[in-house]
């Protein structure tokens, strides 16, 4: 009877194609690779259908069962790289972006694993999504876009490993900014690693 309600329901309403695809998927049908580029670290391609069908649902749809599948790349990062003491951040949305959207599309996807976490960073402006802009654009878009929140400062500089987090990067100019806004307030041998689930 439940399956019947659901193919009827799935006539009346069918499902978004991406969240067709997470639905069928496991996490053996992704491609971990972690690769260095440009001093940024991602797991994998963003050129995989399902890939983008991942971060698509949930980035706008807050599908769990995608940001639990994009979890795991993250657990793979963290045990090839030994960072079980590192604390994670993930890159903050402008309080505008937060509010329209109800969350963070990373913070949902940190939210399941067993890793310390802590947000030092705010958006201390609203920029224009970078999806929407050329190369030299996303650069100049990002600056001065992030300042630090002292007091949480404070707790995350006693570890020596901090790893910044956002799903997708092009350019890396968002990473980059919130590692350049992070840098001077740390112990000068700490280690900021900049990691993106896809590129």
């Amino acid at each position: 009877m439940l399956h019947s309600l659901t193919k009827l329901l799935e006539v009346l309403f069918p499902p978004r194609p991406s969240q067709v695809l997470v639905r069928t998927c496991a996490i053996n049908d992704i491609i971990y690779r972690a690769i260095c580029k440009e001093s940024i670290w991602y797991t994998t391609s963003y050129s995989s259908p399902l890939v983008r069908a991942l971060i698509i649902e949930n980035k706008f749809h807050r599908n769990t069962r995608a940001s639990d599948i994009l979890g795991q790349l993250i657990n793979s990062f963290v045990a090839q790289h030994n960072l079980q003491s590192a604390v994670f951040v993930s890159i903050p949305l402008s309080q505008k972006r937060q509010r329209m959207r109800g969350y963070n599309q990373v913070d949902n996807i940190l939210h399941s694993l067993v890793l310390t976490k802590h947000q030092p960073l705010h958006r201390s402006k609203d920029t224009t999504p970078q999806t929407q802009l050329e190369r030299a654009a996303r650069l100049h878009n990002m600056k001065g876009a992030f300042s630090v929140n002292q007091s949480v400062i404070t707790t995350i500089s006693q570890h020596k490993t901090i790893v910044l987090v956002d799903d997708v990067f092009t350019t890396g100019a968002t990473l980059k900014e919130a590692r350049a806004a992070l840098n001077p307030h740390l112990p000068d041998e700490t280690k900021i690693i900049c990691l993106a689930l896809a590129h």
